[in-house]
C-alpha cells in the first residue's frame, strides 16, 4: 500500500467516524426533542414537567455544543496533527529546542497535548460560563477555572513524565519489536487482569 493510498484510507477513516458520531448525537437530539414535554410514567410522581424540560433543553444544548466540538476539535485537529503535518511540526519545534533525546520525546507529546488543551479551551469556557451559567449550575469563577487548569497541567507533568519514562525505556530496551512483546503479553495475561 502506497503512502498516498493509506492517508486516503486513514481520512476516509476518520471522516466515516465523524459522520457517524454525528449520526448518533443527531440522533439523540431528535429523540430528547420529542420527550422534552413528557416525563416517564415511572418517573412522573418524582419529577416536576418544569424540571424534566430543563433537563431537556439542557440536554440539547450540550449535545449541540459537542456536536460542534467533534467536528471543530476532533476530526479537524486529528487531520491538521497526522495528515496535516501538524505533528510533524511539533517535532521539529521540539527536536530545535531539546536536540535529540527524551527531552524532545516528552516536549513533542506535551506539545500535541497543549495544541489539544487549547483547541478545546474555547468549548470548556462556553459550557461553564455561558451554558452551565444559563441552567445556573456554575459555580465556577474565572480564577477558579484558569486554577483548575494549572493543576491540570501540573499533575498531567507529575503523573505522566515518569510514566512515558518507563515507556520510553521500555521501548528502547525491547528494540525494534516491543509492539510483539507488549502485544503478546496482553494477549497471554490472565481474565482481568487487564
Amino acid at each position: 500500500m502506497t503512502v498516498t493510498a493509506f492517508t486516503t484510507l486513514f481520512v476516509v477513516f476518520v471522516l466515516a467516524a465523524l459522520a457517524w458520531r454525528i449520526v448518533l448525537g443527531v440522533r439523540q437530539v431528535r429523540h430528547v426533542q420529542r420527550h422534552r414535554d413528557r416525563v416517564p410514567p415511572d418517573f412522573e410522581s418524582l419529577i416536576p414537567i418544569d424540571a424534566h424540560r430543563k433537563a431537556a433543553d439542557y440536554t440539547l444544548d450540550k449535545q449541540r455544543i459537542a456536536l460542534v466540538e467533534t467536528v471543530a476539535i476532533d476530526a479537524a485537529l486529528l487531520l491538521a496533527l497526522t495528515v496535516g503535518g501538524g505533528l510533524a511540526a511539533i517535532d521539529a519545534l521540539s527536536r530545535r529546542l531539546f536536540g535529540d533525546g527524551t527531552l524532545r520525546e516528552l516536549g513533542t507529546i506535551y506539545g500535541v497535548m497543549a495544541v489539544g488543551m487549547v483547541a478545546v479551551l474555547p468549548f470548556d469556557a462556553y459550557r461553564t460560563f455561558v451554558m452551565e451559567e444559563r441552567y445556573g449550575f456554575n459555580r465556577t469563577t474565572p480564577g477558579v477555572f484558569v486554577a483548575d487548569l494549572a493543576k491540570g497541567v501540573v499533575l498531567s507533568l507529575a503523573f505522566g513524565v515518569p510514566l512515558l519514562l518507563v515507556v520510553f525505556w521500555f521501548v528502547r530496551t525491547a528494540g525494534a519489536l516491543w509492539w510483539v512483546y507488549s502485544s503478546s503479553a496482553a494477549a497471554f495475561a490472565p481474565r482481568g487482569s487487564s
